[in-house]
């Protein structure tokens, strides 16, 4: 398999493979449309007792995936377009760099970073609105985060 033909590279595909990471979720469809292959023959679910690696897995079965990606691009853009780094929001909001970086890319699920709009609790999952529950993270991403030292 070629990483040129979906756009990644060997060291990825291997992580993918290896269960050390997991595509986002335009690399997923792509990695489908590759094999001709639906999600479920693609990504094998771990067995009872075998060690997790470290990373949530995505659920692919709804749109919530998607969601997840669009919200963490759209919050790097809102960081970026204020100029404010990762270690700073790391500060202000209480979450590591890392796991930011990690929201920006789409890959975590995290539900106490992202969670479901209150009112949508009820509701089937994948008519929920999602929403960052970090105060901070929510007012950087709506664009209404006043820096402490701009108070």
């Amino acid at each position: 398999m070629s990483g040129d033909a979906i756009g990644i590279t060997r060291t990825a595909y291997a992580r993918f493979e290896n269960g050390k990471s997991w595509p986002r979720p335009d690399t997923f469809e792509a990695l489908q449309d590759y094999f001709e292959v639906f999600g479920e023959q693609l990504a094998v679910a771990r067995q009872p007792g075998e060690r997790a690696t470290g990373r949530a897995e995505p659920n692919f079965d709804t749109l919530r995936a998607d969601a997840i990606h669009d919200m963490g691009r759209y919050l790097r853009k809102c960081r970026k377009t204020k100029k404010y780094t990762l270690r700073q929001v790391a500060a202000w909001s209480g979450v590591s760099a890392a796991q930011l970086s990690r929201i920006e890319r789409g890959e975590c699920a995290d539900s106490r970073i992202i969670g479901v709009v209150d009112e949508d609790k009820y509701l089937h999952k994948d008519e929920q609105r999602l929403t960052f529950t970090n105060q901070i993270i929510r007012e950087i991403y709506h664009g209404t985060f006043i820096p402490p030292d701009e108070k």
